[in-house]
């Protein structure tokens, strides 16, 4: 595991628990809007703090049963990780809960966590339509994402869907098309972009929707997901 960063103790990353919350370095997109564009190299060329490594917040997670619920492994796009699966047994051995997040490019990774029982919660960031996909992310499969989207609806266990939203790339047909990729989902977070870090020095000058129009589109996203809310 290449872990870029650890926070030990989270309220908001995994609802409803007291959890750790891991980033993992590297991603298999390069998304404009990214806020943590430092994560998206596989490698890292500054030298990794010695409190980053795997066993010692193992270690820290050891102390810590009994007092938190659960680890959020994020990223980056952690299922980019070779060892991941071995990392969460270890970390569900402890009898922690273990949330993923991932951009959903990598189905079979999934598949195969979902059949050993390793997840607990899932949230998938939708970026865009099909066509947004092609357009924006070509290297990364639309099959992938749409086999994701299907694997973590099937999978039993608790799930959101989430998509960071910004008047450069989303408008309301752009909604409904996203929307129609998730039909019927438990949840749909709607993220309001913000431009304080960016990969892209051009998305850092562009604007946030604002909250009318936001309003607008949680109420287009309602038609497709049967809780819909706003995260400002």
């Amino acid at each position: 595991m290449l872990i870029a960063g650890f926070q030990k103790m989270t309220l908001l990353d995994y609802p409803g628990k007291l959890a750790a919350l891991i980033f993992t370095q590297g991603c298999n997109m390069a998304c404009g809007y990214c806020h943590n564009p430092d994560m998206i190299p596989m490698n890292r060329l500054e030298v990794i703090d010695p409190e980053l490594d795997p066993e010692r917040i193992l270690d820290f997670l050891s102390r810590r049963k009994g007092m938190l619920d659960g680890v959020v492994i994020s990223g980056g796009e952690a299922t980019l990780q070779k060892d991941l699966r071995s990392y969460i047994n270890k970390i569900k051995a402890m009898g922690f809960l273990v949330k993923l997040d991932t951009n959903g490019s990598n189905p079979g990774v999934l598949k195969e966590m979902f059949a050993r029982g390793l997840l607990d919660y899932v949230a998938m960031d939708i970026k865009f339509s099909p066509s947004g996909y092609r357009k924006y992310c070509p290297l990364i499969s639309e099959d992938h994402i749409l086999d994701s989207i299907n694997q973590i609806r099937r999978s039993g266990i608790e799930y959101e869907f989430r998509s960071t939203v910004l008047p450069f790339y989303h408008n309301q047909e752009e909604i409904r098309a996203m929307g129609k990729m998730i039909q019927g989902a438990q949840r749909w977070y709607l993220q309001n972009f913000r431009s304080l870090k960016t990969l892209s020095k051009r998305l850092g000058k562009e604007r946030s929707f604002s909250s009318e129009e936001l309003k607008k589109l949680q109420q287009i996203a309602s038609a497709y997901a049967k809780g819909v809310e706003i995260r400002i």
